[in-house]
């Protein structure tokens, strides 16, 4: 609510998003959807349509399948976007590939998470070529982070075969 008050006050855009992390307890986990849900419904187009709010579910490792497919339907009915964390640690992509059978990208179509969204996804620093093109085929963009990145040792992400393939890539 601060943040967006003050990115009116400035008279900044932004795109904001409470955060949503399963831990465990279903309780917990449906509050911070419904936190989350509260949060799009209240700043949507605040401040003359510089404020839009999209659904924050973290990544893939900290939100299970099932509570993607909830954080799916409630931002279709919103009418506003997702905003996640994709393809960030090289170690947590191995270990989703090791549990699921399949990439970050791969597991998001399979599971239908991509269809119809708009989907923020930060970093994707460790995507491979076929995950690349289905971000392309979903129309999904990029939010490209590499001081984040540089100061956590991560690597870079491919923001020019990103962009060959028509994905949008913003800098964050």
């Amino acid at each position: 609510e601060m943040v967006a008050k003050a990115v009116e006050k400035a008279g900044l855009r932004a795109v904001l998003s409470e955060g949503i992390i399963e831990a465990g307890d279903s309780a917990r986990d449906e509050k911070m959807l419904k936190d989350s849900a509260n949060i799009a419904k209240r700043f949507h187009g605040n401040a003359d349509g510089r404020v839009s709010a999209r659904l924050g579910p973290h990544a893939l490792y900290s939100c299970s399948p099932n509570l993607l497919r909830r954080v799916r339907e409630y931002a279709l009915k919103l009418k506003v976007g997702v905003h996640m964390h994709l393809a960030e640690s090289l170690d947590l992509g191995k270990s989703l590939k090791s549990k699921y059978g399949l990439d970050e990208t791969e597991l998001l179509e399979k599971i239908g998470f991509l269809n119809d969204l708009d989907l923020l996804a930060a970093h994707c620093i460790f995507l491979s070529d076929a995950e690349m093109s289905i971000l392309a085929r979903h129309g999904v963009k990029v939010a490209y982070n590499p001081v984040a990145n540089m100061k956590l040792g991560m690597d870079a992400a491919k923001i020019n075969h990103l962009l060959k393939l028509g994905v949008a890539v913003g800098l964050g």
